[in-house]
């Protein structure tokens, strides 16, 4: 079997089509999360559309392999994974750690010329660049206790875990590495620039990323959108994710009749 087979086996959770696939919709987690967040989404994918969620080392089925330490590692192995994924166009959707590993996959994908890319959407994370010029808090250097009330506040971590001191240790190792991986990460200058859409998504009582900061994405590529506000939180995808769904499916829809009008969001207060 080929080594990409072998890859996709272990790396990918693939969501069929129901019908004759016309695009691939690649899916990336969230610090210390794996593909099996979004194992919900098969149920409110477009019938024509089939379903990649994509893991790093260090969870599920790889969940004995040390986490990879820097972006373009990660983006390697990305990109090995979907290796022979590439025949349909793809809309790359990340959220929050998936954000900026989906901005590098989608930029080196289009540089190679190894695929039709006909968006990108980020999700509950500002763009490496404002990260890095905003001084915003590194939570991987946080102690265990405020890490931990940080990931609960979220709503990333369920206090009936926190009960589980075995658990949390893997978790702690985990997000801790998955954070440093990205808190840490330069982007290059000048700064690149995508030449697809990008359309930043986020929630309206997400404490850890502001307006301005999805907003900042628009500096990464000429077809940007305003971003688009959910009900929720960081982990609004949670309760979101059919509307998130109908929201990109629109945008694909309005893009290929070459319009583009914005959709009303909500206010932010």
């Amino acid at each position: 079997m080929p080594a990409s087979s072998l890859l996709f086996q272990r790396y990918a959770l693939r969501m069929p089509a129901r019908s004759q696939p016309k695009l691939r919709f690649v899916m990336l987690h969230h610090a210390g999360g794996s593909a099996a967040s979004f194992i919900r989404w098969s149920e409110v994918l477009p019938a024509d559309w089939e379903g990649l969620a994509l893991d790093l080392p260090g969870r599920r089925a790889s969940h004995a392999e040390p986490a990879l330490d820097s972006i373009q590692d990660c983006v390697e192995h990305l990109q090995e994974i979907l290796a022979d994924s590439l025949d349909l166009p793809l809309v790359i959707f990340g959220h929050s750690m998936g954000s900026t590993l989906g901005f590098e996959l989608t930029r080196s994908l289009l540089a190679n010329g190894r695929a039709d890319v006909r968006a990108f959407v980020p999700s509950a994370r500002m763009p490496a660049h404002y990260f890095a010029e905003h001084h915003v808090r590194m939570l991987h250097r946080l102690p265990r206790a405020e890490l931990l009330q940080e990931l609960t506040a979220m709503g990333g971590l369920p206090t009936a875990y926190l009960r589980h001191r075995d658990a949390i240790d893997i978790l702690e190792q985990l997000v801790r590495a998955d954070l440093k991986l990205i808190e840490t990460y330069l982007p290059s200058r000048p700064l690149p620039t995508l030449n697809v859409p990008i359309w930043p998504l986020g929630g309206v009582r997400d404490h850890c990323v502001t307006y301005a900061g999805l907003k900042a994405w628009q500096d990464l590529s000429r077809l940007h959108k305003e971003p688009y506000l959910f009900s929720g939180g960081h982990f609004y995808l949670d309760q979101e994710h059919k509307q998130v769904v109908r929201y990109i499916e629109h945008n694909l829809r309005q893009l290929a009749e070459k319009k583009m009008p914005e959709p009303q969001r909500i206010n932010v207060c």
